[in-house]
């Protein structure tokens, strides 16, 4: 802590020459408590050097004054990278992080703003463009245009909150509830990348009152901010007064998992299971908590739950196959992913975990081929050509073993087992 200023973590990365290379934001703590910082004195000019919050910095002023001038500098280089590439998002986020750190709030709003404006056009080309390349067949192509398009949603969600926080500061409760209402609006604008759940504005559920909506709102924003203590106590709060709103619950079952806090994530996810039992995601989040705690029984329960009530659901799939296969029961993970993969059928990942597991089995056939349709999905899963050397080293076909084993090393370096693989390969295809 410095002074008056927290360091958090930062929704988006903010690449700037500071020693310490870490984004300090003003401490919203205190914000949310009512408490208003003072601008530095002085004339108002263009220099962000008049905008600084006033806060106790250690160190002389000479030290004081080379930090406020790195921010200065690292907001004009900013202001260039964006006069070379004025449609980045990115960018305008992160120059709104400074103004939002020297307390010039309404430079800051302008950039978020900007940046949302911006994050909607490019989700929108991507959009269009996927959609082109997938009447084409060009499905590299599209999975490259999907990835691209996920950035900005990134970008998109980290405008939005930030925005919220400009609002928040300036004690506008109602501006802080409608922009995160925003948020989970565009969260739904590319397909596949959803809003995660947000139920701040959906007073009539839970019978939650809109004084209770705004404090939800308040305890979300501290949320997306990384402000998880501050956060987790207002949904405590929150929770003390009216025990049955399932978002709360949810939310305190994640910030207390996030927090060390197992046992208590536990605890809140179970309330939450049962206020909203038709959750896939808390109960796959509850699966994930129970098999951190060595329940593995539970776990397996709280997955097949998730299943259940959206068989769609990749990521408790993953997950309970994983937790099968890890327990030796490779048939029963096969299973799992081979209906995964009958309901995400352009999932990768769900035919690179059902190739890896028809390979543990033996069945190697069928192992080639779901690898196969994995990277036809995504050319660039590195795991995906690996899995599909091993598979074909396994049926003697180490010519076509080798090239993948070789692409998965270009793809991941770090991937040491491939390289042990092409040697093993080149030892059997000589005879050794």
């Amino acid at each position: 802590m410095l002074g008056g200023i927290v360091v958090v973590a930062a929704t988006i990365p903010l690449s700037m020459s500071l020693q310490s290379n870490s984004l300090i934001f003003p401490d919203f703590g205190k914000l949310f408590s009512g408490t208003q910082p003072q601008a530095v004195g002085g004339d108002a000019t263009s220099s962000t050097k008049a905008q600084l919050i006033k806060v106790q910095l250690p160190g002389s002023n000479n030290d004081q004054a080379a930090y406020v001038e790195a921010l200065d500098q690292a907001t004009r280089k900013l202001a260039a990278q964006i006069a070379k590439s004025p449609a980045d998002p990115a960018l305008q986020n992160q120059l709104g992080m400074i103004y939002l750190t020297l307390g010039d709030s309404k430079s800051a709003e302008q950039c978020f703003s900007t940046a949302i404006s911006l994050s909607r056009t490019e989700i929108e080309k991507f959009k269009t463009n996927v959609e082109k390349l997938k009447k084409a067949r060009k499905m590299s192509d599209a999975s490259n245009a999907v990835l691209s398009a996920s950035k900005m949603t990134v970008e998109l969600s980290a405008a939005h909150s930030n925005l919220a926080r400009v609002y928040d500061l300036r004690g506008d409760r109602q501006a802080v509830i409608t922009e995160l209402e925003e948020l989970n609006k565009d969260g739904m604008l590319f397909s596949g990348f959803a809003a995660n759940g947000n139920e701040v504005l959906k007073t009539s559920k839970d019978g939650v009152s809109p004084e209770t909506a705004q404090t939800m709102a308040q305890a979300e924003a501290l949320f997306r901010s990384s402000q998880l203590p501050a956060a987790l106590a207002v949904f405590h709060g929150i929770a003390q007064k009216n025990p049955n709103i399932a978002f709360v619950q949810d939310r305190i079952g994640l910030i207390s998992v996030m927090t060390g806090d197992v046992t208590s994530g536990i605890e809140a996810w179970e309330q939450a299971a049962k206020l909203n039992p038709s959750s896939a995601s808390i109960e796959s989040n509850l699966g994930l908590a129970y098999h951190q705690m060595g329940m593995d029984k539970e776990a397996e329960g709280a997955f097949r739950k998730a299943l259940a009530i959206d068989p769609a659901m990749e990521e408790a799939a993953l997950s309970l196959s994983d937790l099968l296969s890890k327990n030796g029961r490779i048939a029963d993970a096969t299973t799992v992913m081979k209906a995964s993969a009958a309901h995400s059928p352009k999932s990768a990942r769900a035919q690179n975990n059902l190739g890896t597991f028809l390979s543990m089995s033996g069945n190697y056939a069928d192992s080639v081929s779901a690898f196969h349709k994995a990277i036809r999905i995504d050319p660039t899963m590195a795991s995906a050509h690996y899995g599909l050397g091993v598979a074909l080293m396994r049926t003697h076909k180490y010519v076509p073993a080798i090239k993948e084993l070789k692409e998965a090393l270009t793809l991941n370096p770090r991937l040491q087992e491939a390289q042990l693989k092409i040697e093993e390969a080149h030892r059997l295809a000589m005879g050794r």
